[in-house]
Formats: C-alpha cells, structure tokens, sequence
C-alpha cells in the first residue's frame, strides 16, 4: 500500500461496488479517500460492551425469538414435503420474472432442488436472478443435509467459502478461491468516477484479524443474533478473499443463526439479504460513512430479519411469497 506521501506505490486488487466484479490489479492512486473507521475503532471493547447494554438490541432480540417461536411451530405443523413445495414456489416466482421456468418434475429434496435450480439456462442480463434463486436453494440444502457449523478457528472459514460457493462460477482452476488473499484490496464505486469506497486492511493484518472475527462469534457475552450481524460486518471489513466475500459472509450469518431460527426463516432470510442487497448496502455504507455505529447497523440488519418472519412468508394457513 502506498505512504501517506503517495511516492511509494503498491500493487492492489480493486473490486467494483456494491457487488464483486472482476478483479483487476492496478497501481495504487494518491487520492483522497474516505475517512473509514477501522475494524479496532468498530469492535473495540467499549463498542461490545455498548453492544451487550444495548436495551433496542435486547428488545429487538426479543421479539425475533417470541416470534420465531409461531414460526418453528408452523413449519413443524406443515412437514417437509409441505416446505420444500414453499421453496419452490419462492424461486418459481423469481424465475418467472426472468421468464424461467422450473422443470416440472416432483422434487423429493432441497438437494435435488438446488440441483435444478443450477442447471437453468442463465444469461448476463438474468444473473440477479440466479444469484437469488441459487442462494435461496443452497441454504435450504445445507440446512437439511446438517453440513453448517459455526466456525471455531479460522481455517473453518475455508471450508465455509466452498459451500457458499458451491456451484459458482470459476473464472479458472485457481480463481476464485477460498485461499486468504495475500495482496491488499481496494473497493471502488461505480463508473465513470470509480471512486474508492474502502480499502480494505492490509493483507498482512488478515489473519490476526480472523482469530479476532473468530473470538467474536464465541462471545457469549452478546446474544447470538448480535454476534451473527457483528460477523457479517467484521467479515466484511477484513474481506479475506479476493472473492465471494458476500456469498461467504451472508452464510456466516446465516450459520451463526441456525441454532435458534427454522429453516423456512432462515430461506426467506437469505432471500431478503440478496433481493434487498441495497438496504444491507446502505447500512454498510452509513458505517462507513460514520453515519452510523455498529449498534445501528446490527439493528437495521436484524430488522431485514424480522421481515422474514412476517405472515405471508411462511408455509401452511400463511401460504404465498411475501
């Protein structure tokens, strides 16, 4: 990374935003950047400690679980067979905005319907759309198949990078991959200004900061829902790979959940996070920013899972996609 004077230059990656792009390699610029608060000044211990006295996070808290309780209730009275036809009513109505059509055939799990889901002719101009139905599928399959575990050291974040990604695109057989990125990365806006939205901490502080990341999931001290958004957004601001970082990071907050939300909350939750990328966005940029703090952004993100739990969205008497 280039000195404060901008005479010594450095080789970074640079990704578009708000999605992943290509990556090219580019001289670093001398230009006015951002004034983005750190990951120390985000997740120093009066931050967590504001985080654990939080009353609006506890009562946040409160309702998820209160509700998530009619929920499992309502999954558990509509069986499996009854869930995975809700699921594949959700992407059959994704897919009809692209004019794409399921196969119709009976499916008898969410690994045959994820299976179906990847074999779809996709173009260009429809990728929203696959990621969204990719996404929403992949979840409900590791979900049933019992495969997801919240990471405990970080070399776990490999094999988490890998099911995020399974069935991506790979530009070649070494990119994308779940190796830690060696080289520093710089995230720009949208053209023409390309201006830089973040750059990300350099490479060598990536792996203090995952054993940090990894002590944060394991803190009891903060209730798991909280400790699931502060992982979405630590993870985010480390960026460990050079990409699918998203994909990545919305399943570890998706994997910190699962002990406690139903897997029909945990679909529409993954759904939510992709067809509302620009809300999550939002929040990250406000952070940025400094428009906001980390207890702002933990309940912004566990309002996006609120939604999830609405009537409407479930199976059974609450049948349709909301």
């Amino acid at each position: 990374m280039e000195s404060n004077d901008g005479i010594a230059r450095a080789k970074v990656h640079e990704m578009k935003s708000p999605g992943p792009g290509r990556l090219h390699v580019s001289d670093a610029q001398d230009e006015s950047e951002p004034d983005v608060p750190s990951a120390d000044e985000l997740f120093c211990d009066d931050a967590l400690e504001r985080l654990q006295c939080s009353e609006e996070l506890d009562k946040l808290v409160g309702k998820l679980r209160a509700r998530e309780q009619d929920v499992a209730r309502q999954a558990e009275r509509a069986g499996q067979d009854e869930l995975l036809r809700f699921y594949e009513g959700i992407i059959a109505t994704d897919l009809s905005v692209a004019g794409i059509t399921l196969p119709d055939t009976t499916y008898d799990s969410t690994a045959s319907l994820f299976e179906a889901v990847v074999a779809l002719p996709f173009t260009p101009k429809s990728a929203p759309i696959r990621r969204k139905v990719r996404e929403i599928a992949r979840v409900a399959m590791l979900h049933d198949d019992g495969s997801l575990r919240v990471p405990e050291r970080a070399d776990d974040l490999h094999a988490l990078w890998e099911q995020a990604m399974i069935k991506e695109p790979r530009w070649s057989a070494d990119f994308p991959s779940s190796d830690f990125r060696s080289s520093d990365v710089v995230i720009r806006g949208a053209k023409p200004e390309r201006k830089v939205v973040h750059r990300c901490m350099p490479a060598s502080e990536v792996p203090i900061w995952l054993n940090r990341l990894i002590g944060l999931l394991a803190d009891e001290r903060l209730e798991p829902e909280v400790r699931a958004a502060c992982g979405l957004c630590l993870h985010d601001w480390i960026h460990p790979f050079l990409d699918g970082n998203g994909h990545t990071g919305r399943l570890l907050m998706i994997t910190v959940l699962e002990a406690l939300y139903s897997q029909p909350t945990l679909v529409c939750f993954a759904r939510e996070l992709v067809v509302h990328r620009a809300t999550t966005m939002k929040l990250f940029k406000q952070l940025r920013n400094r428009e906001s703090d980390i207890i702002d952004f933990c309940i912004g993100l566990l309002g996006q899972l609120a939604k999830c739990q609405m009537p409407g969205q479930m199976p059974g008497e609450m049948s349709g996609v909301g």
